[in-house]
């Protein structure tokens, strides 16, 4: 099997290695305001693109601790305050491979790669931003389910998206490539651990090993609601981010 492509570091919950597979909270009711917000998840630079807005990254991986904390105390309440000025995109964290197929390994195993391929789908096919962050942030409160049946299921239907489509895309080969784009996006963003902040695609902050790996300007939602505020009236003016 070729070298996957480096990856420094995952979500430390365990120190077991990768295992090979195919790629394969509480709920956050408040992002009902911001549902109107065009979904740009899986597109970068795409029709669904709104020119000047903020660069906002998550990357996470879906059995993960650091990945749930770091989603309901950081960046689903500030999406929430900046939801009309920024773009905001989930990725994944794993390792790619090209031989002898095409595929992902996760640092948590099959499971989590199932479920990472079902948060990417939810990506692709939910209406909103928000319905997306909803479903990823609800999945993420009860990580160690993944990849239950009945959990996906029931934040599908709580998170408004169709579950049914999102479990045909799951187990087809559009999860698989969904997945693997993401990862491919993750590794060249330099996003290394699960959880990821980066702002403009600069890091902002990691979560990893249940502690916060940056300083309390910058874990503290206030700060990075002020942050982003910041560079999109600097956009507004004209100015580069």
């Amino acid at each position: 099997m070729n070298n996957p492509t480096p990856l420094l570091r995952c979500c430390a919950i365990t120190a077991a290695l990768f295992l090979t597979g195919i790629s394969f909270s509480p709920s956050s009711s408040n992002l009902v305001n911001a549902r109107t917000t065009p979904l740009n998840l899986h597109n970068n630079g795409g029709p669904y693109t709104t020119a000047r807005k903020v660069p906002f990254n998550v990357y996470i991986e879906s059995r993960c601790p650091d990945a749930r904390d770091c989603l309901q105390k950081l960046v689903v309440p500030a999406y929430e305050q900046v939801a009309d000025k920024v773009d905001f995109q989930i990725g994944y964290v794993g390792e790619v491979w090209t031989a002898p197929r095409r595929n992902v390994t996760c640092q948590h195993g099959f499971n989590e790669c199932e479920g990472n391929r079902f948060l990417a789908c939810a990506n692709e096919y939910a209406d909103s931003v928000a319905d997306a962050l909803d479903f990823n942030n609800c999945v993420l409160s009860s990580y160690e389910r993944v990849p239950e049946s009945k959990l996906l299921e029931e934040c599908a239907r709580d998170s408004d998206i169709d579950y049914g489509k999102i479990h045909e895309c799951a187990y087809a080969k559009e999860g698989l490539d969904l997945l693997y784009n993401s990862v491919e996006d993750t590794i060249s963003a330099g996003a290394n651990f699960s959880c990821t902040v980066q702002v403009d695609k600069e890091l902002w902050c990691v979560r990893d090993d249940y502690e916060w790996q940056c300083g309390p300007e910058h874990y503290e939602v206030g700060e990075l609601v002020k942050y982003i505020k910041k560079l999109s009236r600097k956009a507004e003016r004209g100015g580069d981010l």
